[in-house]
């Protein structure tokens, strides 16, 4: 349960690459609360399609187990 740390890391490398940008957009989308085109991820590796999956799994569960918690309310920041 530690996707979204990995990929927070992953996404501090100066990286400039389309997988990275999708990453970086998805993980917008879900601090604000906004909406991210899906068929994005279909450009992703199979690997990197999973990982976007995981943080979607990871930060859905973050949410529903503690949703007044503030600790829990924006589970990417950091």
């Amino acid at each position: 349960m530690f996707h979204l740390q990995q990929l927070r890391a992953h996404l501090s490398q100066p990286e400039k690459s389309e997988s990275g940008q999708v990453f970086r957009d998805l993980l917008g989308a879900l601090e604000r609360g906004s909406s991210f085109d899906m068929s994005r991820l279909d450009a992703l590796s199979y690997k990197e399609f999973d990982m976007a999956v995981e943080c979607i799994r990871e930060w859905r569960s973050l949410r529903y187990i503690q949703p007044d918690d503030p600790v829990y309310a924006f589970p990417l920041n950091g």
